[in-house]
C-alpha cells in the first residue's frame, strides 16, 4: 500500500470530496436552516444545528429512532459542539443519497413534532 497506492489514495480523496461537495449542496438546498462547516482535512460533516436544536444528543437520538439513520452528537466534542452534529461521507454516493434524505425527514420530523 506505501509504495503502490498512491493512485487509489487520490482516487479515494475525490471521491471522499465530490461527496462532501454534494453533501454541502443538498443540505443548502433542502435545509437551509442548517449551516455545514467548512472542513478541509476529513470526511465527517460538522453540521451546525442550533436554529433547529440545542441539543444535539436530543436530535441525533430522535433521528435515529425516526429513521434509522446513525449521526454523531457535537457534545461529544466539547460543550461547545452541544448544537452540532457530525456526519460521514466516507461512502458509496448512493448510501450517502439515503441517509440525506433520511437527515432531513429526521429534521423536518423533529421540526414538526
Amino acid at each position: 500500500a506505501f509504495e503502490k497506492g498512491g493512485k487509489w489514495l487520490e482516487e479515494l480523496k475525490s471521491y471522499i470530496e465530490s461527496n462532501k461537495q454534494m453533501a454541502h449542496a443538498y443540505i443548502k438546498t433542502y435545509l437551509p436552516e442548517l449551516h455545514v462547516t467548512p472542513t478541509e482535512a476529513t470526511y465527517l460533516l460538522w453540521i451546525d444545528c442550533h436554529k433547529v436544536c440545542l441539543d444535539s444528543v436530543e436530535l441525533t437520538s430522535f433521528i435515529r429512532k425516526k429513521t434509522g439513520l446513525y449521526v454523531s452528537d457535537g457534545l461529544e466534542y466539547g460543550e461547545n459542539g452541544k448544537a452540532f452534529i457530525r456526519m460521514n461521507v466516507a461512502c458509496p454516493f448512493e448510501r450517502l443519497k439515503d441517509g440525506l434524505n433520511r437527515f432531513k425527514e429526521g429534521i423536518y420530523l423533529y421540526q414538526n413534532k
